[in-house]
């Protein structure tokens, strides 16, 4: 839905696109993603004020329907005035409540992102700090690489090995600014599902608007935790390879497989792990726990009957 949701906005934002010429991209490494991204979400809130415009008109349209639906329905159940007036009360309290998440989500929906990713931050890191890193210690290992003397084998295989931890690591920085962009571009296109919560039927659209802020704001404190860990090494590689150049030392197979099985396991554990927090409370369940789900609940249930 997400997706779909980016690609309305990129086709029918008109004053995004005439704003397309204001953005510049610098090649710069240093702080190239903390750029990349909030220039996008510049670029994708010029759509929030049509997409709440929409909403409001839907909620407003849905709100008479509403009504209707609960006098038709009283009156076929218990045709008193007084049932009708207390259920309708209840309407009215329900109409208050999702018009006002329906004004203020995106600052909603922004500060429980925000909050519960600080809740990880440690020393200021995130993707932008690991992804300079991962500059850093690639280029002190091609330096090592340069100042050593290999056959022309294993200068290939090193060079290999450096471009594929790089890549790597790439990926996992990558797929927390992507979750990131998702989140906050959730937080303006996704409004448009709060105009269902006027009517009960369609209010369950509504509902999984804030379920699904959770749940993609647990998935970045998690891929949080793991950027923090993966600078956590990337700063003990550069230490060794540091002393690897001061003792006049030069890598060897050994220390390039290592770097693979590091990179492998920070992408692993950022592709699995964030998806399984995440389910706590979207309810997509992965495979990993979906058989244990199962004999777990038919065990509750029989101990019920």
């Amino acid at each position: 839905m997400i997706r779909l949701l980016i690609i309305f906005f990129v086709i029918f934002s008109n004053e995004a696109m005439a704003s397309n010429q204001n953005i510049a991209i610098s090649l710069n490494p240093e702080s190239v993603l903390n750029n990349l991204i909030y220039q996008f979400l510049d670029y994708v809130a010029l759509s929030a004020k049509p997409i709440q415009q929409a909403a409001n008109r839907l909620f407003w349209y849905l709100v008479p329907i509403a009504t209707a639906a609960l006098g038709i329905r009283e009156f076929f159940k218990d045709g008193n005035l007084k049932s009708f007036m207390g259920e309708f009360v209840k309407l009215l309290i329900v109409i208050g409540i999702y018009r006002y998440l329906l004004e203020n989500a995106p600052a909603i929906s922004k500060s429980i992102i925000d909050s519960m990713t600080s809740i990880t931050t440690q020393d200021n890191v995130g993707p932008s700090e690991l992804l300079d890193m991962t500059f850093n210690v690639v280029g002190v290992l091609n330096n090592c690489v340069n100042e050593s003397i290999f056959s022309p084998v294993a200068t290939i295989f090193m060079r290999i090995t450096i471009v594929f931890f790089e890549i790597v690591l790439f990926l996992v920085i990558l797929k927390f600014a992507c979750i990131f962009i998702s989140a906050h571009v959730l937080c303006f296109c996704g409004i448009f599902v709060l105009g269902f919560g006027a009517y009960g039927p369609t209010r369950s659209y509504a509902t999984n608007y804030l379920r699904t802020i959770i749940g993609i704001s647990l998935e970045l404190m998690t891929i949080i935790v793991i950027i923090n860990a993966a600078c956590m090494f990337l700063k003990q590689i550069e230490k060794q390879v540091m002393i690897y150049q001061q003792q006049g030392n030069s890598l060897t197979m050994s220390e390039c497989s290592t770097l693979i099985v590091i990179a492998l396991f920070i992408y692993l554990i950022s592709r699995n792990l964030p998806a399984i927090v995440s389910s706590l409370i979207t309810n997509s369940h992965s495979t990993h726990d979906s058989s244990l789900k199962i004999p777990f609940t038919r065990g509750i249930i029989g101990m019920k009957k």
